[in-house]
């Protein structure tokens, strides 16, 4: 009997390998397993990287939403926005943005529920930028 399981546990396997390549890909044909679609479902997941275009919508506004103490003791006291990041869909994280005076994209003011496109700047992702750092901003016709 043990002679038996054996066997057929070889078998399973044995077909198992000819169902999945060396490289991990489905064989043509067949079934793609909820493991093998993984890798790609998490890259997927991620989310946009610094340098993709994004659209915003504007959530909250600050007056004096930050302190930066100087070196020489002066403090700089930046307004903040926070954008609510929704395209690409799903995507749905803030980011906070700083500006010294009223934020605003040429002569027109950031208001709140204004829509607005962006490139992600590098260091988007530790949730605060400048508003500077926002290249390509421009209002979402």
């Amino acid at each position: 009997m043990n002679r038996l399981v054996c066997s057929a546990f070889f078998a399973f396997l044995f077909l198992g390998a000819l169902v999945v390549n060396a490289s991990g890909q489905a064989a043509p044909g067949e079934p793609v397993s909820a493991a093998a679609a993984a890798p790609q479902a998490a890259e997927e997941a991620r989310g946009p990287q610094a340098g993709d275009r994004v659209k915003a919508e504007v959530i909250l506004l600050r007056y004096r939403a930050a302190e930066i103490w100087l070196d020489n003791g002066d403090t700089l006291v930046p307004s903040g926005v926070e954008l609510r990041v929704f395209d690409p869909e799903g995507f749905g994280k803030t980011l906070n943005v700083l500006s010294f005076g009223h934020p605003h994209i040429g002569t027109r003011p950031l208001l709140l529920g204004s829509y607005v496109t962006f490139v992600l700047p590098k260091n988007w992702e530790h949730g605060t930028v400048f508003l500077d750092d926002l290249k390509e901003l421009a209002f979402v016709k």
